[in-house]
């Protein structure tokens, strides 16, 4: 099983009522192809881990790079787990208080960890130069 940690940059025309679809069709696909994981949407941005098996993961990865609702994806970590963080979600969306990592994430490696702290201080500096 792989654990598949990715930013991207929302494009320019993303309604703000197609989060909620991203979740919907996401939820649907990963319960078709065995994933879970959890999404962070935070000023224009997006930080997803997703779990399951390779193949699996590897489909989601090119259905990404052709999504036009987001661009610029990149990898951040991609690594062989024994066991789920997410083992019944099948996609939720994180929410971010305080801009600190959310407890939902507790099961995750520290080293995911610290890939949501950077990209929740990145956002909030791109907060502030807006």
């Amino acid at each position: 099983m792989i654990q598949l940690a990715y930013t991207s940059d929302a494009s320019d025309n993303l309604a703000s009522g197609e989060i909620f679809k991203i979740i919907e069709t996401s939820s649907s696909n990963n319960l078709r192809d065995d994933l879970t994981g959890m999404l962070i949407f935070a000023n224009d941005r997006f930080f997803q881990i997703v779990e399951g098996e390779p193949a699996a993961i590897d489909s989601l990865v090119v259905r990404l790079e052709t999504d036009p609702r987001h661009h610029s994806i990149q990898v951040l970590h991609r690594q062989e787990i024994g066991e789920r963080s997410f083992p019944r979600w099948r996609m939720e969306r994180v929410r971010i208080a305080n801009g600190s990592v959310p407890e939902a994430l507790a099961n995750v490696s520290s080293g995911v960890r610290a890939l949501v702290r950077q990209f929740l201080d990145g956002s909030a500096a791109s907060e502030k130069a807006a």
